[in-house]
């Protein structure tokens, strides 16, 4: 068998060439010493250095909020004992996600899962099942059929805070 080689990771430098383009030494030296990103921002600060003109490049960094989505969560099943039951074939990192946000948003809501098959993996290759997943996120589960322990369960307040 033949080894491949890797290729070359990408170099985060602007290539060699966009430096050809500059003329003097002091233009050179400011854009190996700023690290641009693009060919256009080695342009520009050729531009302001050209005409003098003073400038910053990349001082300031701005945090800011991404805006809210609005989404909604439509439970399959909800018993007349308030449990939810939310019935999976396959659980993809969509819906994990999605499942992972509605606990932080509604903790005291019971939601529980029946799955096809709780001991399959999440996805392949992976060690952590669906089984192991819910309860790392405080979901109870079952394989195939609702438990009937759950069904007897006691009446509970339907609570969405």
């Amino acid at each position: 068998m033949t080894s491949r080689s890797k290729p070359a990771a990408a170099k985060k430098n602007p290539s060699p060439g966009m430096y050809k383009r500059v003329k003097d030494r002091d233009t050179a030296l400011n854009f190996k010493l700023h690290k641009y990103r693009s060919g256009l921002e080695i342009a520009l600060s050729a531009q302001m250095l050209k005409v003098k003109i003073p400038f910053e490049y990349e001082s300031l960094r701005l945090g800011f909020l991404q805006p809210s989505i609005d989404r909604s969560y439509t439970p399959d099943f909800i018993l007349d004992n308030g449990i939810i039951i939310e019935a999976k074939g396959q659980l993809d990192s969509d819906d994990r996600k999605k499942m992972i946000l509605v606990r932080k948003t509604f903790p005291n809501l019971d939601i529980r899962f029946v799955f096809s098959y709780a001991n399959g993996k999440i996805y392949k290759g992976s060690k952590t099942t669906y089984a192991s997943w819910s309860a790392k996120n405080g979901y109870l589960c079952a394989t195939k059929s609702i438990p009937i322990a759950w069904l007897k369960e006691d009446k509970k307040p339907f609570n969405f805070k």
